[in-house]
């Protein structure tokens, strides 16, 4: 927990910002919140949780944790695919048939290739998470 030094409201440690009154956690207000009067809180809790500003900061906590999660689950699904080839193709090589070439290629090439896609795919999910970024930073600015 962090106590907002601007109205002395208890924050969860995973928000950044002020669910009352908007400041970060050195108690910097931003600019489109600056003119507005600031109630100190004298009980230190949350009055109403559905306040527009501490739903705010509860999505970008979402979408942080999203940035941490996704990545793994790609990660996790892809040992997945890999291990699905593996087993697919020994089975295919143990068959006595004219499928053992294709086997030994879905064996030695198919985990080969999902870990490409997956590489590729995990530097598509930071691409568009460092552009967003970028996009939020924009607006800030202006």
């Amino acid at each position: 927990m962090w106590i907002c030094q601007n109205c002395t409201t208890k924050n969860e440690d995973c928000c950044d910002f002020c669910w009352k009154c908007g400041a970060d956690q050195q108690g910097n207000l931003p600019d489109s919140l600056k003119d507005k009067p600031v109630e100190q809180n004298s009980d230190n809790s949350k009055n109403s949780d559905d306040s527009e500003l501490y739903q705010k900061s509860r999505v970008k906590d979402i979408l942080s944790m999203k940035t941490m999660i996704a990545p793994g689950l790609i990660v996790f699904i892809s040992w997945l695919a890999m291990i699905a080839c593996a087993i697919i193709g020994i089975g295919l090589m143990c068959d006595d048939s004219e499928w053992i070439i294709l086997g030994i290629l879905v064996f030695l090439i198919g985990p080969f290739l999902i870990r490409i896609i997956t590489e590729y795919a995990i530097v598509q999910f930071q691409i568009n998470n460092t552009l967003n970024e970028i996009l939020i930073e924009l607006k800030k600015q202006k």
